[in-house]
């Protein structure tokens, strides 16, 4: 099921996200249960309609393990409008919004991510810095 190298990423991250999500808080007690948020970033604004079909192993693998948009997990999809630049603005927003994941769909949208963990919230520009990282410093 996971032999595109796009399609194992997702996979991965999906694992990654379900392992964390599934994870119990350590030390406390009996609180309700928050439904998780997982912001999805994406570069065409025609995948937010359409659902791409490179992404339906990522979101037939969610229904398989029992996660329903709007009902046991928040999916905000977010798009650059085919303008990369604006990734690090929409990762900012996912942090705003308390994200409990960010799944980027492209490589500018996972370098804005990482960015923006790297430098920290009070970075604004941290992806548009010459390298994407601390190496291009």
């Amino acid at each position: 099921m996971c032999t595109n190298p796009l399609v194992r990423v997702l996979c991965l991250a999906l694992l990654a996200t379900l392992a964390l999500l599934a994870a119990p808080p350590v030390g406390e007690g009996q609180q309700s249960k928050a439904i998780p948020r997982l912001c999805f970033l994406t570069l065409e604004p025609s995948t937010l309609q359409t659902r791409s079909p490179r992404f339906d192993a990522f979101f037939q693998t969610l229904r398989e393990l029992g996660y329903v948009d709007g009902q046991s997990i928040i999916i905000d999809y977010m798009s650059a409008a085919d303008h990369s630049e604006r990734f690090p603005d929409l990762v900012a927003e996912c942090l705003r919004r308390k994200a409990d994941i960010i799944v980027p769909s492209t490589t500018p949208a996972a370098q804005a991510a990482k960015a923006r963990y790297e430098y920290g919230p009070d970075c604004h520009d941290c992806a548009r810095r010459p390298g994407g990282d601390r190496a291009g410093q």
